[in-house]
């Protein structure tokens, strides 16, 4: 966890983030991860995978035809206008058996994959920006979700921060086809004084002073205490009273759940 944390809170560019996707996927012990910008009602879909060689041109044109019917997608479009730090963590395994998802028709598309598992890291609808994990053999474990629970929402921080210029991802619907990454569906509200931006929430309106966001913010970049403390000029002690404090303020229970409260809102 240590490891992913740090290497989320260096990451500046959108074409690393491929490292952490993969020390993520050996810290939860997936064999695959996919970072995932989804359009819900366009069905328009950009992805980041690790390992990024893993899928061939034949299965990427079948999954253009059929992404739509995943069965992890209603989860995460529950999970946009949930008002609360608690993230689903949504098993495939849990909604169908094995036999169900084999003749799936994306089970039929992806028959090595026997199960996945997808955290929300940020959404407005009708986009989502999620990350899945996918097992080659067996199912995801309790352990393993909790894992992705905890750790998932470290890559929150990098994702929206990351300069996409001059990077490429790959388009899997409407038609596989590798894009700029700048064009994936993005949280960006749109321009202007209307509802949509009336209802826009800032992380200023968190119950937070400004120090305790500012430890809060360092805390989603994937700081320790004590590198928290060196940024802001304090005493490791005085960092960790601040996160009690924070916790208490956002009914949480520790560091993880705060950085996902934090993600509801622009930093």
């Amino acid at each position: 966890m240590l490891q992913l944390g740090h290497a989320a809170s260096e990451l500046t560019e959108f074409g690393h983030l491929g490292t952490a996707l993969g020390l993520l996927a050996r810290l939860v012990g997936s064999d695959t991860a996919t970072l995932t910008h989804l359009d819900l009602q366009t069905g328009h879909e950009v992805a980041l995978f690790w390992p990024h060689d893993r899928i061939g041109k034949t299965r990427l044109t079948a999954y253009a035809q059929v992404g739509h019917t995943h069965p992890l997608r209603p989860l995460l479009a529950r999970d946009i206008e949930r008002r609360t730090s608690q993230r689903t963590v949504a098993r495939i395994s849990d909604l169908l058996t094995g036999r169900q998802w084999r003749s799936h028709p994306l089970g039929s598309v992806m028959p090595d994959v026997t199960d996945q598992m997808a955290v929300l890291l940020g959404g407005r609808r009708p986009v989502v920006h999620a990350v899945t994990m996918g097992r080659l053999g067996g199912v995801f474990v309790d352990r393993q979700r909790d894992l992705l629970a905890a750790a998932g929402p470290l890559l929150a921080a990098p994702l929206a921060r990351s300069s996409r210029a001059g990077h490429r991802a790959l388009q899997l619907t409407p038609q596989p086809v590798w894009v700029p990454a700048d064009a994936a569906p993005t949280l960006d509200e749109p321009q202007g004084t209307g509802p949509a931006t009336a209802g826009r929430r800032t992380a200023d309106e968190l119950p937070l002073s400004p120090r305790e966001l500012d430890v809060l913010r360092l805390v989603a970049e994937g700081g320790t205490d004590a590198q928290i403390a060196r940024r802001l000029g304090l005493q490791t002690a005085t960092v960790s009273k601040h996160l009690t404090r924070i916790y208490a303020r956002l009914d949480v229970p520790n560091r993880a759940a705060a950085v996902r409260r934090l993600t509801e809102f622009h930093a």
